[in-house]
């Protein structure tokens, strides 16, 4: 829906953050508080002169005949509104748990409205016309549910709220493979390996994490037997049977080596307090190779194609043919804004790597919250790299990555015993 040629969720975004922004006014002059303490940082300063940027750009093009029309006046907007709302987020004291499944609830909505979609047969675009012009916009929301429907059932020790989670990641799963984009199967997949190196790697987290990796790929796999051989989904999309084989064949392979670590920890160990160094080892070498493979088979581009056809190089191609040629069509956020305004894009590229700084110093293995929104602020920012997001999922994005950066989250301290494992039984060493 447009509103003078506005689209409707760039306004609702605006009017959200006008309206904290006068709550925050009003509650500076309740409380008599010095209105120039809003810079407390090198971040904020930035921040405020995107803010005055963008407003002094719009009020340039209202003088000007522009071709463009409103669709000039969205990106300044858009860029306003979050500016905004950056002050607000940052005043976050404590990230509570309860943000994350409002997320997850209002996903639920999205999700069910792109099922809908894609076993009616109506094209996405047509539900979402606005906002998406390929998969990666809706890719870059739906990683957002994927991604924290999997972290909290990773940290949830509650028998009924698990169960929760983990039909909320399973309906995510769903739907992001159906929306079929390729780049946003390998972030997830990228994601399962992070979470046992950005929190502290107990048996526990790993068995859960392992669980819905599992389902995960179990789930992608057999995503031809449902396109091809039924007619419970009428998308237009399609998965190769032989992609699904080899998927197969590196979850069985994978399955077997992690069991040969699993099956070393002695039964009546404590899982919530063994920590798995040998498991975190091996977690970090797999997420280094597949990310090396990630970038390599996009770099690699056409040269794939070229490879022969036999059983290895086959193997290879099914996957590198479709990342590359995937990733070769997506359409840049931030190309797509430097087109658009150069200074505005400085300017966000200066406050990206500030924010970046603080996020990794923010780092610290006591601090569970702070970790997880570390990591998905960096597979946020490969979004960027990659595609558009859609609007209405900025604000959640945002949410997400200024208290990465600003939350001061109380440090848990435990105490570290080293115990080897024999024949003959558990020691302290």
């Amino acid at each position: 829906m447009n509103i003078a040629g506005m689209p409707l969720d760039i306004i609702l975004i605006f009017a959200l953050a006008v309206l904290v922004s006068v709550g925050r006014i009003v509650e500076i002059r309740k409380n008599g508080m010095d209105t120039l303490n809003i810079i407390g940082n090198r971040i904020d300063l930035f921040v405020l002169i995107l803010l005055g940027w963008e407003m002094l750009l719009i009020i340039g093009r209202l003088f000007q005949n522009s071709a463009d029309g409103t669709s000039a006046y969205q990106l300044p907007v858009i860029l306003i509104s979050l500016s905004l709302l950056y002050f607000s987020f940052k005043r976050l004291k404590v990230f509570k748990n309860l943000y994350f499944d409002i997320l997850l609830y209002l996903s639920l909505i999205v999700e069910a409205i792109l099922l809908y979609g894609f076993n009616s047969g109506i094209s996405v675009k047509e539900l979402f016309i606005n906002n998406v012009a390929d998969s990666g916009g809706i890719a870059s929301f739906l990683l957002l549910p994927c991604m924290v429907s999997t972290y909290q059932y990773c940290m949830c020790r509650d028998r009924l709220r698990s169960w929760f989670y983990l039909m909320t990641a399973v309906i995510s799963y769903f739907t992001l493979f159906l929306n079929h984009n390729i780049v946003s199967f390998w972030l997830m997949a990228v994601v399962f390996l992070a979470i046992p190196l950005v929190l502290r790697t107990t048996a526990g987290l790993v068995k859960m994490d392992m669980q819905l990796l599992f389902i995960y790929l179990f789930l992608l796999s057999n995503m031809s037997l449902l396109i091809n051989y039924t007619e419970l989904i009428r998308a237009d999309i399609s998965f190769e049977l032989e992609h699904s084989v080899y998927i197969e064949l590196l979850l069985a392979i994978g399955g077997a080596f992690f069991f040969t670590q699993w099956d070393k920890i002695p039964e009546g160990i404590d899982l919530e307090r063994l920590v798995t160094r040998k498991l975190r080892r091996m977690f970090r070498f797999l997420m280094i190779a597949i990310e090396i493979v990630f970038a390599g088979f996009i770099l690699g581009g056409e040269i794939w194609k070229e490879l022969p056809d036999k059983i290895g190089t086959g193997m290879i191609k099914s996957f590198a043919i479709p990342l590359a040629g995937e990733a070769g069509n997506a359409t840049s956020g931030f190309l797509m804004m430097l087109r658009q305004d150069v200074i505005g894009s400085v300017l966000i590229l200066v406050i990206a790597v500030l924010l970046i700084i603080r996020i990794w110093k923010n780092h610290n293995f006591g601090k569970s919250v702070t970790n997880i929104l570390g990591l998905f602020s960096a597979v946020f920012g490969v979004e960027i790299l990659f595609w558009t997001p859609c609007a209405w999922s900025l604000p959640f994005y945002l949410m997400i990555v200024v208290p990465a950066a600003f939350y001061k989250e109380e440090i848990k301290k435990v105490t570290g015993i080293k115990i080897n494992f024999s024949k003959e039984g558990a020691y302290e060493k």
